[in-house]
């Protein structure tokens, strides 16, 4: 096997090994619309959803570079997990990163930021809100603040949005926990149009 194959193999088995933050978590990334804020032809927002850490999204333009997810209805998130590989990417590699949660893009929160050394393999930004709680949201966006030696544009491989299988906590309160409405004329403010 040669040395193009070890590396290969290396990062299959850290794509094998991704499991939610929880047992009971699941990817609710298929469910959503996903956006890039740019891209290189051949390395669009498809792969970031394509299951193949072989395959990447390269942005095209000034940073910061963003990847959102939006969803038809408000869904409860619980962190976002993108795949990166330093060795294969370097300059491309982000270093720092940020996540955003909202209900539209002008009342998004940053609701968490972390800096990464030379990552190879799952990086997973936590969404919950100040409670503990998961974050009841129509879209979360990954934000690519620098890159590694001060690189312009970015490689993320994969990108995954993970939620609770599981009923909601009793403990929200009253602005977080919003029933479901069941009548027609009022199911329209459980959509984003």
């Amino acid at each position: 096997m040669s040395s193009d194959e070890d590396d290969t193999a290396g990062s299959m088995c850290m794509w094998e090994e991704l499991e939610g933050p929880s047992p009971d978590s699941i990817d609710f990334g298929e469910g959503a619309q996903w956006t890039v804020s740019s891209c290189k032809a051949g390395c669009g927002v498809e792969r970031l959803r394509d299951d193949d850490p072989t395959t990447f999204w390269q942005s095209d333009g000034a940073q910061p570079h963003t990847v959102c997810a939006y969803f038809r209805e408000r869904v409860f998130v619980e962190s976002v997990c993108f795949y990166v590989d330093y060795e294969s990417d370097e300059t491309y590699t982000p270093s720092r990163v940020c996540a955003k949660v909202g209900t539209m893009p002008s009342d998004m929160v940053t609701v968490s930021v972390k800096d990464l050394d030379q990552p190879r393999g799952w990086i997973t930004l936590p969404l919950t809100n100040e409670s503990g709680h998961p974050s009841h949201v129509f879209m979360v966006e990954l934000c690519v603040v620098a890159n590694h030696q001060n690189g312009r544009d970015t490689h993320i491989r994969q990108c995954k949005v993970f939620a609770k299988n599981e009923p909601l906590p009793q403990t929200l309160s009253a602005k977080e926990a919003l029933p479901r409405f069941s009548s027609a004329p009022f199911r329209q403010f459980n959509t984003l149009r």
